[in-house]
Parts: C-alpha cells; structure tokens; sequence
C-alpha cells in the first residue's frame, strides 16, 4: 500500500552523519512532519508557497516538511537531506498527489490528497504532546 511508503522511509536509509538528515525517524520526538508528494511542479510551488507563507505557525508547532515531485524536493530542514533519502522522497513509487502528517512519536495522524494546512494544524493542535506545549507556553 503505498500510504505505508512514508512509514518504511524512517527506517529506509542509512546514517551518513550528525549533520545530515538520513532518515526521517532522526525528526522523531523533536518534530512533526508533513510530506507533501506532489505530480506536478505548479502542486509543489503551491505547497511550498502555502507552507513558507505559515512559517509561524509551523515553526510553532515544530513541523519540519518536505514537498517532492518526481524530480524534486523542497524541505525547511535546516540541515542537508541525504541522498538516499532524497531518492526515497521523490521515488515515483509513491501515491501522488498525497500529503501527510506524521507526529511527533512516528505515526501517521492524517492523510489526504492535497494540503489543508488549517486542517492539519487543527489536527496538531487536538494531539496530547501539542497539547502540552501550548500550557508550558502560557506559563
């Protein structure tokens, strides 16, 4: 099924070094992610522009996202994407278009066929863990 496609890439590739991202499960329990796969390049300047335009609100909620195509892949992850996991996240093996949310512990929260940020920030917002950030940032 290739919605399980996003869960075997946490343990799809191997650690290159502490300065590059090899597999998504090094984001895990430090990040959320959002995988945006997209079959076109207008889906992925779309995707990027609506994610870049909710920096904030990303940034709040400690998403790290990555919007692909078949030929490319655009991410806000402040350190370098290894290259077997660049090769993963734009296999065309992958159901496109599809956006995923991953939480903080690995699981996937959410997928649809296009990114609906509110919803997805919604959705966040229900989850225990964000839950309790929001109340350690009231204190």
């Amino acid at each position: 099924m290739k919605l399980l496609l996003p869960t075997l890439l946490l343990v799809a590739t191997s650690v290159a070094n502490a300065a590059t991202l090899s597999e998504l499960s090094q984001l895990l329990w430090h990040h959320r992610i959002i995988l945006v796969q997209c079959d076109t390049e207008d889906c992925q300047r779309a995707s990027v522009e609506q994610l870049q335009q909710a920096n904030d609100e990303v940034r709040d909620r400690h998403i790290v996202w990555f919007v692909s195509s078949p030929d490319s892949i655009e991410s806000n992850a402040s350190i370098n994407i290894a290259a077997p996991l660049q090769q993963a996240l734009t296999s065309t093996e992958l159901a496109r278009p599809q956006a995923i949310l991953i939480g903080k512990d690995g699981d996937i929260k959410h997928a649809s066929e296009q990114l609906q940020l509110d919803l997805l920030f919604d959705k966040i917002d229900q989850m225990p863990m964000r839950q309790a950030e929001m109340t350690l940032q009231r204190i």
